[in-house]
């Protein structure tokens, strides 16, 4: 009896030890979440690492909550890498929040780990679609889909961009390639007009407005000609010229282009279809200079 009496009272002892220590745990955990709260980072961070190392003593793993919570703190604290490890290891555990993931892939991004950022940006774009990082992923996810000359999955992430995301020339740039390496020509030139008039002097939007002018007029130019070359008639003849003699403005149109075009970016092609506007112009002497430009290596 007497021995029975001595093991309920150390049992009892130790009922109340066990809930005194998870009660110093919770007074910490709580402190930890204020610190946090706070924006006391690095005390954050100290107060969950105890925790943790609280739990690691015994040969148990700390909640996965925990491991999330000091890996945040110390993300925050500047200890990037440390918390990024505890960020793992909460995803190990089956814990894996919007913030979390978010971390993660601003981490490797800074890094430049293109695989692991990729994982991360295609896990929070599934799902997080309304979460506060969306277009940050989205513009991610356009960059690295181009690298990766994915350009179906990269027009995807280009029209869930918003303003002034969307309107931004360099992701305009990234959607007009990706547009015309899957030989979508209309939609294509609908943002060439687009970057052209948000920047007149950007290549894809300037050399739009000026192959469109070229093309167009030239076009009706060599329909022209050659209905005149099937008969060669006088009444041909004269309709030719009718037919023709309106399109020197249309020429003067894209010699403004192509101008401009060639002197902003001195590409030899631009040249050679100066020296051809300039001829359809009967200006030998200018022909004769840009046809010199477009052989110039």
């Amino acid at each position: 009896m007497k021995n029975l009496s001595l093991y309920l009272l150390l049992a009892i002892l130790l009922i109340f030890s066990a809930c005194g220590a998870g009660k110093k745990l919770t007074i910490k955990q709580q402190n930890a979440n204020q610190y946090f709260y706070e924006k006391n980072y690095d005390s954050a961070a100290i107060t969950y690492q105890s925790i943790i190392t609280e739990y690691e003593s015994k040969n148990i793993s700390a909640p996965s909550e925990i491991y999330a919570s000091a890996g945040k703190a110390l993300y925050y604290s500047g200890k990037e890498k440390e918390g990024i490890d505890y960020l793992y290891k909460a995803e190990s555990m089956g814990f894996d929040d919007e913030l979390s993931i978010s971390m993660k892939m601003k981490y490797y991004a800074k890094i430049d780990n293109h695989t692991k950022e990729l994982d991360n940006l295609e896990k929070y774009n599934t799902m997080y679609r309304d979460g506060d990082d969306i277009q940050y992923v989205k513009k991610r996810l356009l960059f690295r889909y181009m690298q990766m000359k994915e350009y179906q999955k990269a027009i995807s992430a280009y029209e869930g961009l918003k303003i002034p995301d969307s309107e931004e020339i360099d992701n305009l740039e990234l959607y007009h390639t990706a547009l015309t390496k899957c030989n979508q020509k209309d939609k294509a030139n609908q943002v060439a007009k687009k970057i052209f008039n948000l920047d007149p002097n950007n290549y894809i939007g300037l050399n739009y407005m000026a192959w469109s002018c070229y093309y167009s007029v030239e076009t009706d130019y060599k329909k022209a000609i050659a209905e005149y070359e099937a008969k060669k008639t006088n009444a041909t003849y004269k309709i030719m010229v009718d037919k023709t003699k309106p399109m020197i403005d249309r020429y003067k149109k894209a010699k403004i282009y192509y101008i401009k075009l060639y002197n902003l970016y001195k590409n030899p092609t631009d040249a050679a279809i100066l020296a051809r506007i300039f001829t359809r112009l009967n200006d030998k002497k200018n022909a004769a200079i840009y046809e010199k430009l477009a052989n110039k290596k």
